[in-house]
């Protein structure tokens, strides 16, 4: 389920990009010169790796890059790499690396500016030191080593039967690896052979590592973490919370002091008695969402200071993790797929932190989450008094002056799109196809007769005549309010549409820049549908 949002969503965001050239296409329509003003957020997003480097904290995002705080996470500017999806970050002395999907990345002047370095066409996925020896962990090419700042690599895979690193730590002179199902191996001669150091451990993907002293800490992907106590010879699992599944899943392990912190898919874990006993530590970690928890996806530490990477951006904990603040100003790192007016109220949906409402023309956003049980809002729309907003598990719905969302139907179900006609709503659906309501979303009725394709991504009308894009059915057209539906594709030789709008007349249509016909993205139809261009 996982792999099918994660796929859905970078679909979805392809649509953004669609988008900006369609409004640039409809400006030279119109004669106009656009020109564009970036707003004051929503402010936030995926960060899923924190580094260190003296007071300079940086978070890497997902596609859009490295951000640098030189106050303590207060405020942030963009550091470079921009559009670059970025898996490992490390520090050594004042330079940066970065490890993307696409090799590795150096800054010698803070992030400011970056050079491409080798490794070329490797998914790098960890770094870790050792004095001036820098180690890249990858997925599916092992371990490299470089003793020149990175210029240069040598493969060191003896010994190492597993090609996916996703995690190194170094304890006095032993280098440590957390591989891909097959657990942890050490290396006593700088990388030269490993050795499988796996006894006690029955889970074998190791994702994090930590080290204290001489003990150390492997968090694994659905067992929780480990802990061993003789440099990796023996280990014994630590259950921070039994009762639910999602705790064994470790995204991070950071260390403060004596202190271990876990992130985990329900937030951070912390335990002071060496992982025996654990404290659940997340007041706060909500960006004013009401879910009690969120995805801890990074943990790093300056000094007495805790922070933590989460799916709606930065947190900062200056108590040992007892309460957490949202720190995200200049992190622009949301994905933004759908945007609403009701009355003089912006509203913007997000992947992964809810719904945002601005009030002065997206100078400032405030977060407007209560009630909403799903974060992941993909579609928002507009019905007289009523605000709609399409979820990954349903519809939820928004009354005028109101300060809850309530649920409103289609529960369990993804629902990528939304259309308004009068007092009719229509939410498109990713593999169930198209739903009508008639009372307000208080109940909803299938309307595919003729519809092929059930993933629909968008949905919009010119008067009274209704289209949907598919995922893979192109354009579908009805004229009698979804009782019907007919493909309208002469032309149209991308099928994978991701997006639809209308301008007066003129209808555009979005398409995937990959699969059938993937070189053509945009498209016109002046006709209702029946031709394209």
């Amino acid at each position: 389920m996982k792999n099918f949002i994660f796929s859905w969503v970078s679909c979805l965001r392809r649509c953004l990009v669609a988008c900006v050239v369609l409004f640039m296409a409809l400006g030279a329509v119109h004669g106009q010169q656009l020109q564009w003003e970036q707003t004051g957020g929503p402010y936030g997003g995926s960060v899923s790796l924190l580094a260190v480097s003296g007071t300079t904290l940086f978070a890497a995002t997902n596609n859009y890059g490295i951000f640098r705080s030189t106050d303590n996470g207060a405020s942030w500017m963009a550091s470079g790499l921009a559009n670059t999806v970025v898996r490992a970050l490390a520090v050594s002395g004042t330079t940066l690396f970065a490890g993307t999907y696409d090799g590795v990345y150096r800054s010698t002047d803070n992030g400011a500016t970056w050079t491409a370095l080798g490794l070329t066409d490797v998914y790098v996925s960890s770094f870790v030191v050792i004095g001036t020896t820098l180690f890249a962990g990858t997925n599916g090419a092992g371990v490299f080593r470089s003793t020149d700042n990175g210029t240069s690599w040598t493969e060191v895979n003896t010994g190492l039967t597993s090609k996916t690193a996703w995690s190194l730590a170094v304890s006095g002179t032993t280098l440590f690896a957390g591989t891909e199902a097959n657990g942890v191996y050490r290396s006593t001669d700088n990388g030269g052979t490993w050795t499988a150091s796996n006894s006690g451990l029955t889970n074998s993907t190791v994702r994090a590592l930590a080290v204290s002293g001489t003990t150390l800490f492997a968090g694994t992907n659905s067992d929780g973490v480990y802990r061993s106590m003789d440099n990796g010879a023996k280990w014994t699992a630590l259950q921070i919370m039994k009762s639910d599944s999602r705790v064994k899943y470790i995204y991070s392990l950071a260390m403060s002091g004596t202190t271990l912190f876990a992130g985990t898919y329900v937030g951070v874990f912390r335990s002071t008695d060496n992982g025996v006993s654990w404290t659940e530590v997340n007041t706060g970690l909500t960006n004013t969402i009401v879910l009690t928890n969120t995805n801890a996806l990074a943990l790093a530490v300056s000094g007495t200071t805790l922070f933590a990477g989460t799916d709606c951006g930065v947190f900062r904990s200056n108590n040992n993790g007892g309460t957490w603040t949202a720190v995200n100003a200049g992190l622009t790192s949301t994905d933004v797929p759908s945007l609403a007016f009701s009355g003089t109220m912006l509203f913007a949906g997000t992947y992964s932190c809810g719904i945002f409402r601005s009030t002065d023309n997206g100078r400032t956003w405030t977060a407007v989450n209560a009630g909403l049980t799903n974060l992941s809002v993909s579609s928002i729309a507009t019905s007289v008094t009523t605000l709609f907003a399409g979820t990954y598990s349903g519809i939820f719905r928004l009354m005028e002056n109101g300060t809850n969302w309530i649920a409103s139907g289609l529960t369990y179900m993804s629902v990528a799109s939304l259309a308004v006609s009068g007092t009719t709503l229509f939410a498109g659906t990713s593999g169930n196809g198209i739903f009508r309501s008639t009372d307000n979303g208080g109940t909803w009725m299938a309307v595919n007769a003729g519809l092929t394709k059930t993933n629909v991504t968008s949905l919009t009308f010119i008067g009274t005549t209704l289209f949907a894009g598919t995922y893979g059915g192109g354009v579908f057209r009805s004229t009698n309010n979804g009782g019907t539906w007919t493909a309208v594709n002469s032309g149209l030789t991308n099928t994978l549409v991701l997006s639809l709008a209308a301008s007066g007349t003129t209808l555009f249509a979005a398409g995937a820049d990959f699969g059938v016909g993937g070189g053509n993205r945009l498209f016109r139809s002046m006709d209702n549908g029946t031709s394209w261009t």
